[in-house]
């Protein structure tokens, strides 16, 4: 489980330092930062998952799309980089991105862990998980949380007269919009035994 997150440079933080609960609500006015503390896990999420084998942060994807990199680099403080760093119970977790500002990907420029093992690497050129090949075996715990986060938009997908079946593999999560919500209840039902009941109420 994440414990806790640090945003530097990124969207609209100089600096912020969050501690996470097993049950952490974001709450304040409109702009205070809330979504872009949740778009910083979205954007690891979507890279690890979508670009298993990326040295770069990808800001557009199937999960969010932030656009380039002047879109998400603090315009008051920051220049043409920006950290993300998360902590579990094992051990702290921090990348630099970098880019030019109109590119919409990011390269990671350093990453390091500080825990049970301690490593650093400036320009990492192989990663997997946005993480190198040298990484502590633990490092796994914090990979399998954030690819099994599931990230919701305010806008939903609405009713449907028909909801395909996807294959787990290609829809492990209920999807951003909620898109693949009936396949992930499918899918769970079959592994747990337990049948479903879907009710289609036709639209007038």
């Amino acid at each position: 489980m994440l414990t806790g997150i640090d945003l530097q440079y990124f969207k609209c933080f100089e600096l912020l330092k969050l501690p996470l609960t097993p049950l952490t609500l974001p709450t304040g006015a409109n702009a205070s930062g809330k979504s872009s503390i949740i778009q910083a896990l979205a954007l690891l999420h979507q890279t690890m998952r979508e670009h298993e084998w990326s040295a770069r942060l990808m800001l557009n994807g199937a999960v969010v799309r932030l656009g380039t990199v002047v879109d998400v680099i603090d315009k008051v403080y920051g220049r043409h980089s920006c950290e993300i760093a998360l902590q579990d119970y094992t051990a702290h977790y921090r990348w630099e991105f970098t880019g030019k500002p109109d590119e919409m990907s990011m390269e990671v420029k350093h990453v390091g862990v500080s825990g049970i093992e301690v490593f650093e690497e400036e320009d990492p050129k192989k990663l997997h998980h946005l993480l190198p090949e040298s990484a502590p075996q633990n490092a796994h715990i914090l990979i399998n949380c954030l690819l099994g986060l599931t990230y919701l938009t305010p806008e939903r997908l609405g009713p449907r007269e028909y909801y395909p079946l996807e294959d787990p593999q290609l829809a492990p999560v209920v999807g951003p919009r909620g898109e693949h919500t009936v396949s992930v209840l499918y899918s769970g039902s079959s592994n747990s035994g337990t049948p479903i009941k879907i009710f289609l109420v036709p639209r007038k």
